[in-house]
């Protein structure tokens, strides 16, 4: 009330501060917040399924020691299938796959678990086994199997391995020397044998005698032209 007369509402009294208004609201389209809505949702799902795909391919490799038990060289030699010393001609490595690693960034390439190389060998001396003069030794992977050899191109070394169709194969544990270190083993082996050469084909063969022969068959034609130049000469 003032002077008897009621205030009406909203209206501002004597000594009484005017509220400001309030800013208008910005009316957007629903169709926009919509539109904004569904981009946002597609991304969100975008990155989860990105997300998923990298967790599923970066499978950290096992971590295990190296745990085999020594087994003396007649003994291995018994219960392989195949013992032979050679040079590394090549090392086939296995595809490698994106893994998740504790640094940065964080994503590191490495071979599969349990994926073999595949070690071509170049035979000196064959103790058991096909008297082959190459090889391809089936073998653990190194970065994936502490207990699996690093064969580099070039280096020599002695073998125990078990048949694996026309291949090697060494199994989990089974012995493998470095020729260089292999003392022992060749003291307690033997001499061994040579691997046998791989026979020539026909062609092969002929083919080495092919060039003296025709050297030696142009010679006697130039001898008789020669020869019969000079008795028409002579006549």
């Amino acid at each position: 009330m003032h002077d008897g007369l009621p205030l009406r509402a909203g209206a501002a009294g004597p000594g009484s501060a005017r509220r400001p208004a309030a800013p208008a609201r910005a009316v957007i389209p629903r169709w926009t917040a919509l539109a904004s809505q569904g981009v946002h949702g597609r991304l969100s799902v975008a990155v989860v399924i990105a997300l998923l795909a990298v967790l599923a391919l970066a499978r950290p490799a096992p971590v295990s020691a190296c745990s085999c038990a020594y087994v003396a060289p007649l003994d291995a030699l018994a219960h392989a299938d195949a013992v032979v010393a050679g040079r590394v001609v090549s090392v086939t490595e296995p595809p490698a796959w994106p893994r998740l690693g504790d640094r940065f960034p964080f994503l590191y390439f490495a071979p599969n678990p349990g994926e073999p190389i595949l070690v071509t060998l170049a035979v000196d001396t064959v103790w058991k086994g096909p008297p082959q003069a190459q090889v391809t030794v089936i073998s653990q992977h190194p970065a994936t199997d502490q207990c699996a050899t690093y064969f580099p191109p070039g280096g020599e070394f002695l073998i125990y391995a078990m048949r694996d169709g026309d291949n090697l194969r060494r199994e989990f544990c089974q012995r493998v020397v470095d020729l260089r270190l292999a003392a022992d083993d060749l003291a307690q082996l033997g001499p061994g044998a040579a691997p046998a050469q791989p026979a020539q084909a026909p062609a092969a063969r002929y083919a080495a005698w092919l060039l003296p022969g025709v050297l030696l068959l142009t010679l006697l034609v130039m001898l008789l032209w020669k020869g019969l130049r000079r008795r028409r000469a002579r006549g």
